[in-house]
């Protein structure tokens, strides 16, 4: 019986933990990478995407995989603020040849991008309106799609807004903090409208 085999380019980030254990439930074959060398099983590889050398030297497993998820990057948008440089190394130079290399073995890519190639001054945008990204973050997102947009069809951009889990740190500290019949501060001046994860992995 064949087995579709994928890989999650950040496997044990939030989202690709998430899609890694609902692929495994659908009888895929899953790889993943992690830039941490502690992992020792035969399906975890190593992948570092501030290291240059590790992005060249990477190689796909010797077998069928179909698609390659994108789901590694630096997604803090005060870090990609105060440390551009070293966010684009990771979010947008190294990920792009990634992309490359994935297209050049014949694989489909899926990138995870954000809503934040948007200002956010008007609802329901769709997949052609023009970007406009304000923080540094939605920039390096922007950067990365126009440049793998390119490379062919075989590449899809999924664009999420808040994805929430529930360990989330911030929520889990409000809650607890009612529990404990605290006064939170929640913020004035941000608005979202939440993904929960379950959502994200079925898209």
């Amino acid at each position: 019986m064949h087995v579709e085999s994928i890989i999650i380019i950040g496997g044990d980030s939030n989202i690709g933990r998430s899609l890694a254990v609902r692929a495994e439930k659908l009888d895929m074959k899953v790889w993943k990478t992690t830039r941490r060398k502690k992992e020792n099983s035969n399906n975890w590889l190593y992948l570092d995407l501030l290291d240059e050398k590790s992005v060249d030297s990477f190689e796909f497993p010797n077998e069928n995989i179909s698609t390659v998820f994108l789901c590694a990057g630096i997604t803090s948008i005060k870090e990609c603020f105060c440390n551009s440089a070293l966010t684009r190394i990771v979010n947008v130079k190294n990920t792009v040849r990634i992309v490359e290399k994935s297209i050049e073995e014949g694989k489909f890519v899926v990138f995870l991008s954000t809503n934040a190639v948007f200002d956010g001054t008007k609802p329901f945008m769709k997949t052609d309106d023009p970007v406009s990204p304000i923080t540094e973050y939605g920039k390096q997102k922007v950067e990365v799609e126009e440049k793998i947009i390119s490379l062919g069809s075989n590449i899809a951009i999924v664009r999420f807004g808040k994805v929430i889990t529930q360990k989330n740190f911030l929520f889990q500290m409000w809650i607890n903090d009612l529990k404990n019949e605290k006064e939170i501060n929640p913020f004035v001046d941000m608005y979202f409208s939440p993904i929960s994860i379950d959502l994200v992995v079925d898209i």
